[in-house]
Formats: C-alpha cells, structure tokens, sequence
C-alpha cells in the first residue's frame, strides 16, 4: 500500500462532507472502497447550533424562487441516489464590440451547456452570441442528463427575458 489514499484502503467507507461557500448546504457522500459505489448522500444545512439534517431539500429548493425574475427553471435531478428538485439559472449578457464571448458554469458540465446551446440555435432558431453563465442552485455538481431541458429553459428565458411559471418542472435529456 503506497500513495497519497493510503488511508482510504484500510477502510470500507470513507466519509466527505462538500461545502459550497456561496450555500450554508454541506452534501455528506459516501466512497466505498469494495463490494461495489455506495451513490448515496445526505443534505445538511449549517447553522448557528452545527448541522441539520434537510429532510426535503427539493422544498427548501422551492423557496429560493424569485417568481418575477427571468432566466431560472426548475428541474428534477438524481443525484446520489436520489432524485430531487433543482433550480437551473442562467444569465444572458451583452458582448462588447471588442470582447469575446464567454460561457462560464457552476454545477453543470460546460461541454453539456456548449451542446444544449448548438441545439438551441439548431432547432429553436434560438442564438447565444453573448456572455452565458449557467449556475445550478444547491452548490451541487450535477450530472444528470435529465436536467439538460431545465437548463435550456433557463437560458431561453433568459436570452427571451420571460419569467418561467413557478408550477412548471422541465426534465429532458437534449442530444
């Protein structure tokens, strides 16, 4: 036994708790080492007495919704073994003349944006050619297909400037 995990061989399970520094959210994930991937995780909140559990994390999701606002839609995600509510966001901003355009994501694979705005441009006649930041809320990284039409849904209401209705729920995987 040998390297910089050599700890992590002489146990079955090891235990991580994520933190995102922008969410009071700690995700706690789980990595097994044998007999098979253990894909679960627990959602806790940081407060002021230590962690509390998130029994519902879809619920707290839903109450981090700005009704009025453009450029969000809710999705439904599994991630760790569970399949929850997430809010995709994302924000359309103008180019300079002189400025190249930009695509930064948080909580979502960059390469799976860069494919839903080709299909976007594609088969909506729907163009990006500004700055585009897509942001999955909870601090989460998530990378389940299944939330490709929430994030789509996101940048149209965005780059449209349309708020989402707050009853609507997009799961799709776009290829």
């Amino acid at each position: 036994l040998a390297g910089p995990k050599k700890l992590e061989h002489f146990v079955d399970v090891v235990c991580e708790f994520d933190a995102d520094r922008t969410t009071d959210w700690r995700v706690l994930r789980t990595l097994k080492n044998r007999s098979g991937a253990t894909p679960r995780m627990g959602i806790f909140k940081m407060t002021g007495t230590g962690l509390v559990g998130v029994g519902n994390p879809s619920e707290a999701m839903l109450e981090t919704i700005d009704e009025d606002l453009a450029g969000w839609a809710l999705g439904v995600a599994n991630h760790g073994g569970r399949s929850w509510i997430v809010q995709a966001q994302a924000l359309v901003s103008e180019c300079g003349e002189d400025e190249k355009a930009r695509l930064v994501c948080t909580g979502c694979s960059q390469r799976r944006v860069q494919q839903i705005v080709a299909v976007l441009a594609a088969r909506c006649d729907v163009t990006v050619h500004d700055h585009l930041y897509v942001n999955v809320v909870c601090g989460l990284d998530v990378a389940d297909p299944g939330l490709d039409l929430a994030i789509a849904g996101a940048i149209m209401s965005a780059k449209l400037d349309v708020a989402m209705l707050t009853d609507t729920c997009l799961v799709g995987e776009i290829g």
